[in-house]
């Protein structure tokens, strides 16, 4: 028969010296007390956060509860755009509202927690693209509409798709009443542009309300557009300003993109 031999593990001094970072020692713990009220120190820093792009920051933070770090090391850079859907489910935010280099891919179980629609502007962190990749992947949602990401998802047991996280049932833009202008945009800003003044005396422009400028080329209809962005953004702070330019020639785009203060799209 073989012979078998039992080890015995020897038994190892217990060090009783408080741990670096607690406030007693380890006899004392043993008494009653928890171990979970130890507090450690973070590691050192090694300088490498600092070498990263100033456009990212490192999604990483200390947890003091167990001495280290939790979650991953990824590099990610706030963004935001609006929701452009694809029939598979899947979609991306486009941050120029037409599809280009910077848009951020978003998963389908990320839409469909958060009851995204198309035309959505949703805002959170995302992730460069890795080796074999084309886009920018969304890792969180922050806002959506301006609003908290957490308000528009659905609640446990509540079953149908739209239920915002109050139980109410998100309505769609194509169910909303629609009314006449009541609230007036006021254009003058002083005595020039006298063109701001005209405008509100003889054709007031309210929310919501549509118009048209009419006149023969090189009247000025641009410098028009422009007043009326002026004074929208002087006496109207709070309002998105954006101006979709179609067909207009590439100076002209850039001409209006230096004189107004919100998005210009071509």
């Amino acid at each position: 028969m073989p012979n078998t031999r039992s080890f015995k593990p020897k038994s190892q001094p217990v060090d009783e010296e408080t741990p670096k970072g607690s406030g007693r020692s380890l006899a004392e713990m043993s008494e009653g007390g928890s171990i979970d009220d130890f507090v450690g120190e973070p590691p050192p820093e090694n300088g490498l956060a600092a070498n990263r792009s100033s456009a990212y920051r490192t999604n990483r933070e200390y947890s003091r509860s167990n001495g280290g770090y939790e979650g991953r090391d990824v590099p990610t850079e706030e963004i935001s755009g609006i929701l452009d859907t694809m029939p598979e489910g899947h979609g991306f935010l486009r941050p120029k509202y037409i599809p280009s280099d910077r848009d951020v891919y978003i998963s389908a179980s990320q839409i469909r927690r958060f009851n995204l629609r198309p035309g959505d502007l949703v805002e959170g962190a995302a992730r460069p693209p890795k080796e074999n990749e084309r886009y920018f992947g969304l890792l969180q949602v922050n806002k959506i509409n301006g609003s908290d990401a957490e308000q528009f998802v659905s609640p446990e047991g509540v079953s149908g798709k739209g239920r915002l996280a109050s139980g109410q049932k998100r309505t769609r833009f194509e169910d909303l009443t629609a009314i006449y202008p009541n609230k007036l945009l006021k254009l003058e800003t002083g005595k020039f542009p006298l063109s701001q003044r005209v405008i509100d005396l003889t054709a007031p422009i309210g929310f919501g309300q549509r118009g048209m400028i009419v006149s023969p080329p090189k009247a000025g209809k641009t410098t028009i557009l422009k007043e009326i962005a002026a004074g929208i953004t002087a006496n109207h702070p709070d309002v998105v300003l954006m101006a979709v330019l179609v067909g207009e020639r590439p100076e002209e785009v850039t001409d209006l993109s230096r004189s107004i203060k919100g998005d210009v799209i071509s």
